[in-house]
């Protein structure tokens, strides 16, 4: 059993990792390689008892069929950026991989489904923090797909569109709704590095929403972000690559600095920006007409400033 862990746990590391690195993968999905036990079949085992079949994927077999689905995001974002499909492709394989996030959702075992009771019942089997991370990557990774959905002009984007974005930003309430009910619980706190990472981009999605979205949204985006940078500061006292992930949003606010609507739009800065273990460095400006919305630098320097002010 140990070794069917290891693999499949090599399997995901190296999604996040090669992601970052710019590095190929070593490891692809294998069909016929089982999956690891469902944990609490594993912590009933008994030496004399003979190792049952599992009924239905536990916690870690579902990190890998998510996994899976995250690999195809990466690599959809990877050609978006580099140019190599046109809208229509951008938007059938954004599509599919949301069809592929819902089918995924759909058919989680009702012990695994989001759920308060679900999140206090694996908590108290030790096993709230991996119960939290397949649910955290479930919204985070529905925010990466839809990201480059913020950015372009509303007016004339398609319904498709329209729905994505609003999606977007919907998760990222979702993954902030469950991070901070996992804190509140004391047990399941939520501390690994990656937590800070992916905190960061979403509160970049706050930050559109604080930008772009209605004034009745903004006082709970407010509050969000500032209990956002708090969490983001007391992991900065365990992990020193928090350093890297608060200097991120510094360079995003430099960014919309330059464009607000051009920071949301997907190449191969954004993906960067977004990718766990990737170096981030300030965005170039254009190579042809610089944006010169005074509207939109005042709204970022008002922002950034009140930003400060809450710390």
């Amino acid at each position: 059993m140990r070794p069917i862990k290891v693999w499949w746990s090599l399997y995901m590391i190296d999604i996040w990792s090669s992601m970052g690195l710019g590095l190929s993968r070593q490891f692809e999905f294998v069909e016929i390689l089982p999956f690891p036990l469902d944990e609490q079949d594993f912590l009933s085992i008994r030496e004399t008892q003979p190792l049952a079949k599992s009924s239905s994927r536990g916690l870690w077999a579902e990190m890998v069929m998510l996994a899976r689905i995250w690999a195809g995001i990466h690599q959809l974002n990877r050609a978006s950026a580099d140019g190599l499909l046109v809208l229509s492709e951008v938007e059938a394989e954004t599509q599919k991989l949301a069809d592929e996030l819902q089918a995924w959702s759909d058919r989680l075992h009702p012990s695994l489904q989001e759920s308060h009771a679900n999140l206090e019942r694996y908590t108290r089997l030790g096993l709230g923090n991996a119960y939290a991370a397949l649910h955290l990557g479930y919204h985070y990774y529905h925010e990466v797909l839809f990201y480059q959905f913020l950015g372009g002009p509303v007016h004339s984007e398609s319904h498709s569109r329209q729905q994505w974005r609003i999606k977007c930003q919907k998760h990222a309430v979702a993954f902030c709704d469950l991070l901070y009910h996992c804190r509140a619980l004391g047990q399941c706190q939520c501390v690994y590095v990656m937590v800070g990472h992916m905190l960061v981009i979403t509160s970049t999605v706050y930050i559109h929403t604080l930008l772009f979205g209605d004034e009745e949204q903004k006082p709970l985006v407010r509050h969000r972000l500032v209990r956002n940078f708090k969490i983001l500061t007391e992991l900065q006292t365990f992990w020193a690559a928090l350093d890297m992930a608060l200097l991120r949003l510094q360079i995003f606010h430099n960014a919309c600095m330059q464009s607000i609507d051009r920071s949301f739009c997907m190449d191969r800065w954004l993906l960067r920006f977004i990718q766990h273990g990737s170096s981030i460095t300030e965005r170039p400006l254009p190579d042809v007409e610089q944006s010169n919305d005074r509207s939109d630098r005042q709204s970022a320097t008002d922002w950034w400033n009140w930003f400060l002010e809450t710390l």
